[in-house]
């Protein structure tokens, strides 16, 4: 579903990705591990049309999608959950769920507290509801394909475990994922294959071993 051959990108004169090829299969999960500056927020960039790749190919869905804008890739069926939430603070749970133009009865079955907090401003509510709602968001879409970077960031274990429940029964649904982390423990668990990506690549061999055993957090 998402296919990626020998992508390269960047910021200027400063190149971040290096020769990126990797395979997520339909309906699988996969798990995209690497330390801070590793590239994989990059990665992301390029697949949600943030970023274009300065050489290499994109294909989402068989198709050639290197150009493509990041709304042409939602009507194609991707979602993506950026770091950082990205919900709307100053308005209430209801509202930004309205913006995506979906049933929101579909993300109060699945976080019930959302529900109960469907007219609270999103910006005062703790950072793990705030990740429910950008995950609702999300949800309301139906997507084919869904991206999450660094979703437990900053988020008590028990929160995490409550979202990963959602992203396994969202694979057992057909969905694609792939899910950008930094602790390999949270996403490993529920992911068909894992990557590791390292300076801008990915690590294999011995660079495997660097990454988690030679100090890199």
């Amino acid at each position: 579903m998402i296919d990626l051959i020998d992508v390269h990108a960047g910021y200027g004169r400063i190149e971040v990705l290096r020769g990126i090829s990797l395979n997520v299969p339909r309906g699988t999960v996969t798990a995209l591990l690497g330390p801070n500056g590793a590239g994989k927020s990059t990665l992301v960039k390029v697949l949600s049309g943030q970023l274009r790749a300065t050489s290499g190919h994109v294909h989402l869905g068989g198709v050639h999608v290197n150009d493509a804008a990041p709304d042409e890739l939602a009507r194609a069926g991707l979602c993506t959950i950026p770091e950082g939430r990205a919900i709307f603070p100053n308005l209430t749970v209801a509202e930004n769920l309205r913006l995506m133009r979906g049933d929101p009865a579909v993300v109060y079955e699945r976080f019930p507290k959302l529900g109960t907090r469907r007219g609270q401003l999103a910006g005062s509510m703790s950072g793990g509801e705030q990740q429910m709602l950008a995950f609702s968001r999300a949800l309301v879409t139906d997507p084919a394909v869904l991206v999450i970077d660094e979703l437990s960031m900053g988020l008590a274990p028990v929160v995490v475990a409550e979202l990963y429940e959602v992203v396994a029964e969202l694979a057992s649904s057909g969905v694609t994922m792939l899910v950008v982390e930094q602790f390999a423990e949270t996403a490993s668990a529920v992911a068909d294959q894992v990557v590791v990506m390292a300076h801008g690549e990915i690590a294999t061999g011995s660079d495997l071993a660097t990454v988690y055993f030679g100090g890199a957090s």
